[in-house]
């Protein structure tokens, strides 16, 4: 998972507005807010955006599982995937919300990694951390499990649970951090 002030910092990193990595941020931002799989976010067109009673829902059918998804994305990051759909949807496209500035996934984490250096950021970013990083959030919370399953698509709260799993280990890591800093 990204750290949030990892995020921040790819945020608010100034690009040449258009280019390949800018694209390939915004997607990748998009999926830290949202936990959309990649090959959900590049088949994004307008009409998945709906307002329902003035509040931002995304919907959309997950092309892995098959599940249709309802995402009340105004609740989700403070409502950070609205602004990047509002950014993209003011562009005349003809495929998808982001235009399919990048034809892969492998491609599109060639840029992340790219925008990593940009910003000075050491760690692994590609498209699944970003999946990753959203279920570890929301779970950090205190979002309950079968509430990330059903935002994430999952079928089975098994594949859920291997976060949870991260969220185990998170906690022996502080708590031994405790312990340490007592025996010094």
């Amino acid at each position: 998972a990204i750290p949030q002030p990892i995020i921040r910092q790819i945020k608010d990193k100034e690009l040449l507005a258009g280019s390949s990595v800018d694209y390939a941020r915004d997607m990748f931002l998009f999926s830290c807010y949202t936990g959309l799989r990649f090959s959900d976010i590049t088949r994004l067109q307008k009409d998945n955006f709906h307002l329902i009673d003035g509040k931002w829902w995304l919907i959309f059918k997950s092309l892995k599982t098959g599940v249709t998804i309802k995402l009340p994305i105004y609740m989700l990051f403070d409502g950070k995937p609205i602004e990047i759909f509002k950014k993209y949807c003011k562009r005349n496209f003809k495929s998808s919300l982001f235009g399919l500035s990048t034809t892969s996934n492998s491609a599109t984490n060639k840029q992340l990694k790219q925008l990593a250096q940009k910003v000075k950021v050491y760690k692994h970013i590609s498209f699944h951390t970003a999946r990753h990083t959203c279920a570890t959030i929301l779970l950090y919370n205190g979002v309950q499990l079968t509430t990330v399953q059903k935002l994430l698509g999952h079928q089975s709260i098994r594949t859920t649970e291997v976060y949870s799993d991260i969220m185990d280990m998170t906690v022996i890591r502080d708590l031994q951090k405790i312990k340490q800093k007592k025996n010094k």
